[in-house]
């Protein structure tokens, strides 16, 4: 009789230990990627253009930008690419083509960006957040606001980079929000430009992100 207690007691532990490793759940580790959505406050630095033999004094304006970024397994961090656009305001001095606002013109531009971007810093809660980024800014349809047409008329592209710190805070494993303060530099042809002038103008953003997780890892 006490070996057949035994032998059932010894059963029912067997299906009970069975039971909690079928159901003990799988832990997420977080997504494989992330998308971010992004708006921020540019203040550009003034701008020498020696091909048009003109200055661009950028004043403040939103950009608005769309980011896709790829998980770096075991890192807490990722890279990926994104997109920039904004409609920014201007005082246009000279040129030499169209136009020519000697005493300057109050002017807009497109500023469109095209970047690879690394970021790091997720997770629950409060957190620190930076990012790298490095590719390509592109000044087009520069225009008065009595829409005259002011040179160049072609799309002019330059090297860009920026680095940023900021603060975040995870509202789930898969969204957070972002605040992130950048300092950018871009590389302008030096082209008719004096020995002496800057083809490297400055720029600070502020920006504001929220980041949505996708293809969460087990």
């Amino acid at each position: 009789m006490k070996r057949r207690f035994a032998l059932l007691a010894l059963v029912i532990a067997t299906s009970a230990a069975d039971a909690q490793i079928i159901r003990r759940p799988v832990r997420s580790q977080g997504p494989t990627q992330w998308v971010g959505f992004t708006a921020g406050l540019v203040q550009p630095a003034l701008l020498r253009d020696g091909t048009t033999s003109s200055t661009w004094d950028f004043g403040s304006a939103t950009e608005f930008r769309l980011s896709y970024e790829k998980v770096l397994e075991g890192a807490g961090s990722s890279f990926g690419v994104a997109g920039g656009y904004a409609s920014a305001p201007l005082l246009y001095t000279g040129g030499n083509g169209g136009t020519v606002c000697l005493s300057g013109c109050d002017a807009k531009a497109t500023v469109m960006q095209l970047l690879a971007i690394f970021h790091g810093g997720d997770g629950l809660g409060f957190h620190q957040a930076f990012e790298l980024t490095g590719g390509a800014t592109a000044y087009s349809g520069f225009k008065t606001t009595d829409n005259e047409r002011l040179a160049p008329t072609k799309t002019d592209v330059d090297l860009s980079f920026s680095i940023g710190y900021g603060f975040g805070y995870g509202l789930s494993p898969t969204s957070s929000i972002e605040v992130v303060q950048a300092i950018g530099l871009s590389i302008h042809q030096k082209t008719g430009l004096a020995a002496n002038e800057s083809n490297m103008p400055r720029s600070s953003t502020t920006r504001i992100s929220f980041r949505l997780g996708l293809g969460g890892r087990r």
